[in-house]
Formats: C-alpha cells, structure tokens, sequence
C-alpha cells in the first residue's frame, strides 16, 4: 500500500498555539511502500510510514521502501500528516488523530 507523507513547511513541532493549516502550508515529501493489511492495522500503517521517513543510521531517503520527492527533506515528525486510502491522519506527540481536508 502506497502512503503519502506531508510535511509542515514551517513546523511547529507540535508546540505552537495554531498549528499549519493542512494542505496549503504542507509539502508532499514522499511515497512510501508499507506491507500491512488496511482494514485492521491504520496505527501500525501510520507507525511504520513515521520510521521509514525518520533518518536513524542515514538518511530516510535511503530507503528501499520509499521514493523521497524533494531534497534534503527532515525526518518526520509531530504535526506532520500521512495519507493512506484517501484519509488523512496528523502525527500527534503520542498517536495520530484523523483529520478533515477541506475541499
């Protein structure tokens, strides 16, 4: 399954009183390839598109699951949003929570 990942242009990490608006002030960073089954696993989907965009040993870019489609982007990181099947979900200091994408 193919999961989109967004990054905050100007990220507050979670800290700021108003956080990015979603999708205007968002970028699509990459595409990433993560083999969990849809209906049953939407955490696990989102944990495992957070560690494939997360550089650890070297860049997050590196990886064979994934396609980065700009430069020297950042690792993932609270506020940020993935996209699986349509639905959007904002990374939160612990979990995600689903958001509403206006039209």
């Amino acid at each position: 399954m193919k999961v989109k990942v967004y990054h905050a242009n100007h990220p507050t990490f979670g800290m700021g009183k108003v956080q990015p608006k979603f999708p205007k002030e968002f970028t699509h960073v990459a595409d990433v390839n993560v083999e969990i089954d849809y209906e049953k696993r939407v955490t696990l989907i989102i944990d495992r598109a957070y560690h494939l965009t997360n550089s650890i040993d070297t860049h997050w870019s590196n990886n064979e699951d994934g396609t980065a489609l700009t430069e020297n982007t950042r690792s993932s990181s609270v506020g940020d949003v993935v996209c699986i099947a349509g639905r959007y979900f904002r990374i939160e200091f612990i979990g995600h929570e689903e958001i509403v994408v206006p039209d």
